[in-house]
């Protein structure tokens, strides 16, 4: 708003915005707009979080089977493999062939959704009207897989 004075400081008229007002309809649209991607941002969120825990789950698994195999004189024996609803009897080596075809498709559904959330938010910050230059920067950076965070941190000192 603009303020019209006259007379003395006590005498103060506001006049109607001197900018035009949004269009409603472009509002409207706009805000639907913003809504969809949020959705969709909570929705490759949620998505991203039960890759890590199927992934986390192939880990523990993996694990046992390290344990089991542990004694080399003794042969691998069969196991039961839940895959989704169905359970499945085969050898160890089987299940670990199976358990490795499974990390990687996990990792690249995890590099895709990554790439389709980066991408959502810069739309949503673009209909927003924010600046994008700096998420923009984000956007091209490399995600690193986990092989490739595990190969850094093993050439690393731990303490």
């Amino acid at each position: 708003y603009r303020r019209l004075r006259w007379g003395g400081a006590s005498n103060v008229i506001m006049s109607a915005p001197t900018q035009p007002s949004v269009d409603p309809e472009q509002f409207r649209r706009r805000q639907r707009e913003l809504h969809q991607l949020s959705a969709r941002v909570e929705s490759l969120k949620e998505y991203l979080v039960s890759l890590d825990k199927r992934k986390q789950s192939n880990r523990m698994v993996r694990t046992e089977l390290r344990k089991r195999g542990g004694d080399k004189g003794k042969p691998a024996g069969k196991i039961w493999l839940a895959t989704g609803e169905v359970f499945l009897k085969m050898s160890q080596e089987e299940a670990a062939g199976i358990m490795g075809e499974d990390d990687i498709q996990i990792e690249n559904e995890i590099q895709t959704a990554r790439e389709e959330l980066k991408t959502a938010t810069l739309e949503m910050e673009q209909v927003a009207g924010r600046d994008t230059a700096s998420s923009a920067a984000f956007s091209t950076l490399k995600s690193m897989s986990s092989k490739e965070v595990d190969g850094m941190l093993g050439a690393a000192p731990r303490g």
